[in-house]
């Protein structure tokens, strides 16, 4: 996972790896409770907010890498992935987070 355009390295759009390409998270599913396990993850405080549409700007590059994640444990890492195209998830639906 990484943050990307926030102002702190704890804080900016949800990114993430699948089969070694980058992609935006999509905020279809993504809540606080999401936000706080990356947060754990990255060795940050704790989210305060998770906000959706494009909050830290536009994803960028194929839609077809913008995924849906299916949060089923506590580490999002270990979560089944969909790549979806861009009808049913657009970049105007990137996740983001914002730490305390």
């Amino acid at each position: 996972f990484l943050l990307v355009n926030g102002s702190t390295a704890c804080s900016g759009r949800v990114e993430i790896q699948v089969l070694g390409a980058w992609g935006t998270l999509c905020d279809s599913r993504w809540d606080l409770s999401d936000a706080n396990i990356l947060h754990h993850q990255l060795h940050c405080w704790f989210a305060v907010s998770a906000p959706g549409g494009w909050y830290f700007g536009k994803g960028t590059g194929c839609l077809d890498r913008h995924i849906l994640l299916y949060r089923t444990q506590p580490h999002l890492g270990h979560c089944p992935v969909t790549a979806l195209g861009a009808s049913l998830c657009p970049h105007d639906h990137d996740a983001s987070v914002i730490c305390s």
